[in-house]
């Protein structure tokens, strides 16, 4: 498609402001209200429901505010889904996991969080690392929402598969480094400052025993867990430190300097400088050439 294209396009989007039927932008309650659509119906709790991921947090709290139901069951808006929770919940979980921290607001404030409980909005903070949203860090704690979940069990080799999930989970500021939801890199960092300010532990293990500096590809995330306490000698259950976790020349160089291990092996059989051989990683390489004995 030609860029003249595209560009007519972006133009009419703008113009026409489809942003607030695409994906609930600012405009989307008032047009609604328009047409006289009714906000005490199913399809505004559907509407409300569906929409957590990627609608504007402003468009969500108004919804509610303008009468949609959280009080149907989900059952009731998907009968496909047999489940007995209601849409509340579902939305308080949802607005912890995407980083919506107005709506999050909206439902503390009508009694949501004590009917979800604790323990799954800590869940859903951990897993959904705070949405990426710093915010919704500040607004977790202020609520009671812990923002670390307890120390995970070691996960045994003959243990059943239908191992409890929490047992499974890293913590929020373990999951930043691979989240999705995180629209740059400085807003990954500012959330890791955010939650080390609020007490969160750089060093509690998951259940394979990896930390926050496990799978770190961001060197700036890198520093700053290292620089507020982040145990670079820490080994996971496999016996291999974090620079196993990284193909980035920088980030195992750094990894390396702060002391983690060189020994061990990747999941593929490699040894760290037989990787940084395959994998054009020179700095990472010459510093093995010149630390032949760790």
């Amino acid at each position: 498609m030609p860029v003249a294209a595209t560009q007519l396009e972006n133009e009419v989007d703008l113009v026409a402001r489809t942003a607030r039927w695409v994906r609930g932008a600012e405009g989307l309650v008032e047009a609604l209200a328009a047409t006289g659509f009714d906000f005490h119906s199913r399809e505004a709790a559907l509407l409300t429901l569906n929409g957590v991921e990627d609608a504007d947090d402003s468009t969500l709290v108004a919804l509610i505010e303008r009468g949609a139901p959280v009080e149907m069951k989900i059952l009731e808006l998907d009968p496909s889904v047999d489940s007995s929770e209601h849409s509340g919940s579902a939305l308080l979980r949802d607005a912890i996991f995407y980083g919506k921290p107005h709506l999050f607001q909206t439902l503390v404030e009508r009694g949501w969080l004590d009917r979800l409980g604790g323990s799954d909005a800590s869940m859903a903070f951990a897993r959904g690392a705070a949405g990426c949203n710093a915010a919704m860090v500040d607004v977790a704690i202020s609520s009671g929402v812990a923002i670390d979940l307890p120390a995970a069990r070691r996960r045994q080799s003959s243990q059943s598969e239908a191992v409890a999930t929490a047992d499974l989970e890293g913590s929020a500021l373990a999951n930043l480094s691979g989240s999705y939801r995180c629209a740059d890199e400085p807003t990954r960092v500012s959330v890791a400052q955010r939650l080390l300010a609020h007490g969160a532990d750089p060093n509690r293990r998951d259940a394979a025993g990896q930390t926050a500096i496990f799978g770190v590809e961001n060197l700036e995330l890198l520093n700053l867990l290292l620089s507020n306490g982040a145990d670079p000698r820490v080994l996971d259950y496999e016996g291999n430190s974090a620079v196993f976790g990284s193909w980035t020349d920088a980030i195992v160089l750094r990894l390396l300097q702060a002391g983690a291990s060189p020994v061990g092996m990747y999941y593929d059989g490699r040894t760290l400088d037989q990787q940084a051989r395959e994998r054009d990683m020179p700095m990472t390489a010459a510093w093995l050439a010149s630390n032949p004995n760790p």
